[in-house]
C-alpha cells in the first residue's frame, strides 16, 4: 500500500484552536494513501527533487514540534527558513496546514537544490498550488498521464485536490529504506533528578514533565531511568532510546486496558484509553530502556512497560 505524508487536523480533530506543535502525533503523520478527490499530480523532472520532497515530508511527520492550525499556518514556513530549510532541525513549536506545509517543502527544495525558475510563497493555498509549483519547475499530470509515464505514483509525488486538500507520496523515499530502525541513541541521565522524581519531589504530571523538560532533559528518558531505579535499585548512567517504524496491528491484552498518552512515556498526559481486546494499528514504536511504546492514531500506548506486556501483535 502506498504511504503518504498527510496534514489535516489539530490534536482535537479541528482545523484551528489547538496548541502549537504535534500534540497527538497525528496532526502531520504517515498514513496509507486514500481518495480525497485528488485530480492533479505534481512531479519534478529531477528525481533528486522528488526524493528530497518525500524525505522532508517524512521528517515533518516525525518532528512533533510541527503541528496543524490554519490560523497559524505560515509559522512552519518561517521556522523552516530559520532552520536553513532542514525540517528535522526545527526545534521551535510551530503550525502548518496541508497546502502551506507542502508549499514550504517545495520552497525548501528550491533553496537546498538551488532551483532557479521561481520561488514558492508562504501564503500558498490549494487553489493556486498547482500554478506555483509548475512555475517553480514541477510538471502537472492527470492520474492517467501519471500512470502512463511512471506506472505508479512516484516517490515525492504531490497529490492535489485544488478545492480541498494536498499531500505527498512518501513510499520509497530514501530515508524510509532505513526506517525499520531509525535511531538508537544513549542519552545521559542526571542521577539526582532520577532520585528526586522517584521520591516524588517533582510532583505529578503534567507539571513534572514540564519541570524536567525545562532543565533540558527528556521526560521519557528520565522516566525510563526512574523505572529502572525502582525495579533494580540501581541508577543507570545512560538510557538507550530506539525508534522504529512499525505499521503493525496489536491487540490490547492488559486486563484493565491501556492508557493513551500524548507522548511515549508515563510522563505525558493521558488523552484516552483502549479496552482489553481492542486491535489497534501501530505506526511507530519507541524503545526507552526496557519499555516499548507504540504510536496509534490517537496517541502513544505502552506495549511493554515495567516488565509487563500490555499489547501483542495481532
Amino acid at each position: 500500500m502506498t504511504k503518504v505524508a498527510n496534514c489535516g487536523h489539530d490534536e482535537n480533530g479541528r482545523y484551528s484552536g489547538g496548541q502549537a506543535g504535534d500534540q497527538s502525533g497525528t496532526e502531520w503523520y504517515i498514513r496509507e494513501d486514500y481518495d480525497f478527490g485528488q485530480s492533479v499530480y505534481l512531479v519534478h523532472p529531477d528525481d533528486a527533487v522528488n526524493d528530497l520532497m518525500a524525505r522532508m515530508a517524512v521528517n515533518g511527520a516525525r518532528n512533533d514540534n510541527i503541528g496543524y492550525d490554519q490560523g497559524q499556518r505560515t509559522t512552519f514556513y518561517v521556522c523552516l527558513r530559520a532552520a536553513n530549510w532542514v525540517v528535522s532541525a526545527i526545534k521551535e513549536k510551530c503550525e502548518s496546514d496541508c497546502s502551506s506545509g507542502v508549499g514550504a517543502l517545495g520552497e525548501a527544495c528550491v533553496q537546498r537544490l538551488k532551483l532557479t525558475k521561481a520561488h514558492i510563497s508562504k501564503d500558498i493555498y490549494t487553489g493556486n498550488l498547482k500554478a506555483a509549483f509548475v512555475a517553480a519547475g514541477w510538471n502537472a499530470y492527470t492520474y492517467d498521464q501519471l500512470i502512463r509515464k511512471y506506472g505508479k505514483k512516484p516517490t515525492g509525488c504531490i497529490q492535489l485536490n485544488p478545492a480541498k486538500h494536498v499531500n505527498v507520496v512518501v513510499e520509497g523515499a530514501s530515508n524510509l529504506k532505513e526506517s525499520t530502525v531509525t535511531s538508537a541513541t544513549k542519552q545521559k541521565v542526571n542521577a539526582q533528578i532520577v532520585k528526586d522524581v522517584a521520591a516524588g519531589k517533582y510532583g505529578d504530571n503534567p507539571k513534572r514533565a514540564e519541570r524536567i523538560r525545562s532543565l533540558g532533559y527528556d521526560p521519557v528518558v528520565v522516566q525510563a531511568a526512574v523505572n529502572e531505579y525502582i525495579r533494580t535499585g540501581k541508577l543507570p548512567a545512560t538510557v538507550t532510546v530506539t525508534t522504529a517504524a512499525a505499521d503493525e496491528r496489536y491487540r490490547i491484552v492488559a486486563k484493565s486496558g491501556v492508557n493513551i498518552r500524548k507522548g511515549a512515556g508515563t510522563g505525558y498526559a493521558k488523552v484516552d484509553a483502549y479496552a482489553k481486546g481492542e486491535v489497534v494499528t501501530v505506526t511507530q514504536t519507541k524503545k526507552v530502556g526496557a519499555d516499548v511504546w507504540g504510536r496509534t492514531s490517537k496517541g502513544w500506548v505502552a506495549l511493554r512497560h515495567d516488565g509487563n506486556t500490555y499489547a501483542v501483535k495481532s
